[in-house]
């Protein structure tokens, strides 16, 4: 009996049939790498660096486009209470695309997550200055949410 389970769809794991009916389906991200991903955020968020950190390093490497995972390792930090982990996780893909503004959102979500009073000006800042909408979505999603649990 096979008892594993599989993570979400991802773009890479829909078979492109299901966007356009001509191009072949891509084949799913293999249980090795999501293995990986398993361990290097659990790492994160539980604060296992050494495992985390070690596994991050490998699936960097390995994975064709990573900054779906540099994202969610940067928000599974900030989860795990470490706002400064999760600032430093996204330093290579900011320093690629220093305008990269829902990599901001994240920073800013990740030190409402480690409990960081910053958090509103970095949101607030991306707000007034974005033009990727769904970067400010998301930013203008997150600080609704928070206002409604705050009143």
């Amino acid at each position: 009996m096979n008892t594993t389970t599989a993570l979400p769809s991802t773009p890479d794991t829909v078979p492109a049939s299901a966007a356009d009916s001509n191009a072949a389906p891509k084949p799913p991200v293999p249980a090795v790498y999501q293995s990986m991903l398993i361990v290097s955020l659990l790492g994160a968020l539980y604060r296992r660096y050494e495992e985390s950190d070690l596994t991050h390093e490998i699936l960097d490497l390995m994975l064709p486009n990573p900054l779906p995972y540099y994202l969610i390792r940067a928000l599974a930090l900030g989860m795990g209470g470490d706002a400064r982990r999760s600032e430093e996780a996204l330093e290579p893909l900011l320093a690629c695309a220093p305008d990269d503004e829902m990599a901001k959102v994240v920073v800013a979500v990740a030190k409402v997550c480690s409990g960081e009073a910053s958090w509103m000006r970095d949101m607030e800042s991306v707000l007034a200055s974005t033009s990727d909408p769904s970067a400010r979505e998301f930013a203008a999603n997150v600080v609704g949410m928070l206002m409604q649990i705050k009143t």
